[in-house]
């Protein structure tokens, strides 16, 4: 998987203030999966 994207602290909102991670996508012969790593 590579890393596709970040989730900024300070970005969220309501229940998700404070929310911040990493997105990584992956593709192969199963298909794609997003995998969102994150912490509050």
């Amino acid at each position: 998987m590579r890393r596709f994207g970040y989730v900024v602290a300070g970005s969220g909102t309501g229940e998700l203030a404070g929310l911040r991670g990493t997105v990584r996508f992956a593709h192969d012969e199963d298909g794609a999966r997003v995998t969102f790593t994150f912490a509050l």
